[in-house]
């Protein structure tokens, strides 16, 4: 288990002219139905137990639409606790897709206030997203496509394949696509046969949403007619800002860090770049620093912001769910050891904040930041591909390390061919769909502290804050990372179990419940490419999902 130390580093307050006990509640602004969400109930200085209450209402149905969850708040449980609620199905009684719905957070704590607090939240159905798989990127008119599906739902748990799909092309529908079980009741499998006047971009898409769940999932695949030769394209270079934080915070360190892709999203290495600062109103800094960008095409640079016994609290989310809650001692560097678990994957934010009284004003001051975990199959999955010849024939030879027994399911493309895919492959998806597991819109931070709570995905109720708009959750990018440094042909002479090809003429192959280490030769029809851009994943009998980073193997020639 690894372990991550943040440095918090925290600012933005609101005045309150009130001084009796303070509260602060918490819930996800996104309440998926069927899903036990976390809402945290929180009383700052009190002298003794206070009784509360929450639930969740339906505005439309004028009925409450979970359970009454009743707590006290007292010094046993540091005047905190969490809760678990869900809604009730049998409450909801309209379709959940394509429209913007909300039920309400309430909630009444007698001593602090009359009557009851509202907060609005929106209501979605259960996510899940399946993963497709096309054996290239790029096809002929009467080709075959070969794919495959995996659906995950919000937890990333593999529910299985079973999901209608569609051909769509130019957000027309062109035909309905089967996709059926073939082997493991995990992974689904299926073909679409092009006609000859199929030319142009074309996508496969998830479509099944049913009263309270959704389906989301889409792959892009593009059919070229034939063309002559190709001319040298100019690539063009893109600086992206988008994991520097939109807020500075007084007095702390502020990073900037750019990142320089070409408009395929490649990364551009070794890439000049000059980045300025330029603050103004009162306080000045001006500086600037010129570089080249890193292997990854990212350059970073920081400065600190001119500056104008306390107890802190720490939460930590994942998938909209709460993982931690922490109550520690403040200091001006506040560190927290943060152990990283499978639960946070693919990301997770952590939130800090603590009340301070300045002058008999009570101010909260708040900070956060969105940490990006990576699937680490180091211990559950690895592969080391070769390459077998006999009889001028060559097929790959891969050894598969796994920590417990699963099935791995491998693919191969022609790197050539990956460098000018449309779409992202399965390993970059896993991450790149972060909508349907991160509610959050930024990195981190805020430009108030009610902005903290609200860009981190989490709506409140508190006299300590402003009540805000509830606004849409949107994308945060995510950049794929290097592949593993290519792999060369090795010699191998012992016999090893042969695995055929999914499809004819297609380098996707299925290995059933294997684990320790194992080395298996895949067979294709196909002649290998020169370089080959092999990626996997496996699916265990607890149905976790695990995807190994894609490799490069390079064919020696003689």
């Amino acid at each position: 288990m690894e372990t991550l130390a943040i440095l918090l580093c925290l600012s933005s307050w609101i005045s309150l002219t009130e001084q009796k006990p303070s509260y602060l509640i918490t819930a996800p602004k996104i309440i998926r139905v069927g899903v036990k969400e976390s809402v945290t109930v929180q009383v700052f200085e009190a002298e003794g137990s206070l009784d509360a209450s929450i639930q969740f209402f339906n505005p439309k149905t004028v009925k409450n639409c979970s359970k009454l969850y009743n707590l006290q708040l007292n010094y046993g449980n540091n005047f905190t606790q969490v809760l678990f609620v869900q809604a009730i199905l049998e409450s909801m009684k309209y379709k959940l897709k394509g429209r913007m719905l909300y039920i309400d957070l309430v909630a009444k704590i007698p001593t602090l206030f009359h009557g009851e607090r509202k907060v609005h939240l929106q209501l979605r159905p259960k996510p899940y997203f399946t993963f497709i798989e096309t054996d290239k990127p790029i096809y002929r008119p009467e080709e075959i496509v070969r794919f495959r599906t995996i659906t995950l739902d919000h937890a990333m748990k593999v529910t299985g394949c079973k999901t209608r799909l569609q051909l769509m092309k130019e957000f027309e529908v062109v035909m309905e696509v089967e996709s059926k079980v073939h082997g493991s009741d995990n992974v689904c499998t299926g073909i679409i046969r092009l006609t000859p006047s199929m030319v142009g971009d074309f996508e496969i898409q998830a479509d099944s949403s049913q009263m309270y769940s959704e389906f989301n999932g889409h792959r892009k695949f593009r059919v070229e007619e034939p063309a002559g030769e190709k001319k040298e394209e100019i690539l063009s270079q893109i600086v992206h800002l988008t994991k520097t934080r939109r807020f500075f915070i007084p007095g702390a360190p502020f990073r900037i860090q750019a990142m320089v892709s070409h408009p395929d999203g490649t990364p551009v290495p070794k890439a000049p770049i000059m980045v300025s600062i330029i603050i103004s109103e009162k306080k000045s800094i001006q500086t600037s620093e010129q570089g080249f960008t890193d292997e990854l095409g990212e350059m970073s640079i920081s400065f600190v912001v001119p500056e104008d016994a306390r107890e802190m609290y720490v939460t930590i989310l994942s998938k909209g769910k709460l993982l931690h809650y922490e109550r520690i001692e403040r200091s001006t560097h506040t560190y927290v050891q943060v152990n990283i678990t499978q639960d946070m994957v693919p990301y997770f934010r952590m939130v800090a904040y603590y009340v301070t009284d300045v002058h008999g004003q009570r101010r909260l001051v708040s900070d956060s930041v969105r940490v990006e975990v990576e699937e680490s199959c180091d211990l559950q999955i690895q592969i080391l591909p070769s390459l077998f010849m006999e009889d001028d024939r060559g097929d790959l030879l891969l050894t598969i390390f796994t920590h417990r027994s699963a099935d791995v399911h491998v693919q191969a493309v022609d790197n050539q061919l990956a460098k000018a895919h449309v779409d992202l492959g399965i390993y970059e998806q896993a991450f790149y769909r972060k909508d349907l597991y991160d509610f959050g819109i930024s990195y981190g931070g805020g430009r108030n502290t009610a902005a903290v709570f609200e860009d981190a995905g989490l709506r409140y109720l508190s006299d300590l804050l402003l009540p805000m708009e509830l606004s849409e959750v949107s994308s945060v990018p995510w950049h794929r990372s290097q592949l593993h440094t290519p792999r060369y042909d090795l010699e191998m002479e012992h016999p090893f179990p042969t695995v055929q090809p999914l499809y004819e003429m297609a380098w996707m192959w299925e290995i059933r419940n294997t684990t320790g280490a194992k080395t298996f030769r895949l067979t294709s029809a196909v002649k290998p490419p020169k370089m080959w851009e092999i990626s996997a994943f496996s699916v265990s009998e607890n149905k976790e999902f695990c995807i190994d980073r894609p490799l490069l193997m390079k064919i020696n020639e003689d």
